[in-house]
């Protein structure tokens, strides 16, 4: 929980990663909230307190994502300042959530089996699968960089591991593919 000093002027501006969390706001002296939107938010402070805390020197800001810890804001009327939240939330890990990354990870080793096993296209609709269910998890991106180059369509391969390079700018292994086939169709280019 975080406490800020603010005033009525100024804005509060929250992002949250994840983004799309829900906004929540409530007078300390009330127990009912209002949600006021949904990350990311930018609104003026004045508003806030006109609409939702008028009779209360204190507020208080929930932003929630289902699936994710609450993060919470205490925001008090003192001072003038333009008010910048930039929330990480963290993940609630529930047995239903551990049992869904264990079917995950055992989904990703019978595709490297696959591949291990030069069935590339089977590997290739699998890993499309999981893709379409996880598209920000690079591993998968780079699995299907590092299968469609096995197989020699060398654009492909280039395609998935810009966009595992994209997704997370710490995958080494993917940044080194997509320089290395880079490198090779300017040399063709030219």
């Amino acid at each position: 929980m975080l406490t800020i000093n603010s005033s009525i002027a100024g804005t509060l501006t929250i992002k949250s990663n994840p983004s799309d969390a829900d906004v929540f706001v409530r007078a300390s002296n009330k127990t009912n909230e209002t949600r006021i939107g949904k990350t990311p938010l930018e609104m003026s402070l004045e508003d806030i307190v006109r609409n939702y805390a008028e009779d209360a020197n204190v507020f208080v800001i929930d932003i929630r994502k289902q699936g994710f810890e609450k993060y919470r804001a205490v925001i008090t009327k003192a001072g003038k300042v333009d008010i910048e939240l930039e929330v990480t939330l963290d993940l609630i890990l529930t047995n239903e959530l551990m049992h869904s990354f264990d079917i995950f990870i055992w989904k990703i080793f019978d595709i490297q089996r696959l591949i291990r096993l030069q069935q590339y296209d089977t590997a290739i609709v699998k890993l499309n699968e999981e893709l379409e269910k996880f598209p920000h998890i690079s591993s998968i991106s780079e699995f299907l960089g590092s299968t469609y180059y096995l197989k020699q369509d060398y654009s492909k391969a280039l395609e998935y591991y810009r966009k595992a390079f994209a997704e997370n700018p710490q995958n080494i292994d993917a940044y080194k593919m997509k320089i290395y086939l880079e490198k090779i169709f300017e040399e063709k280019a030219k």
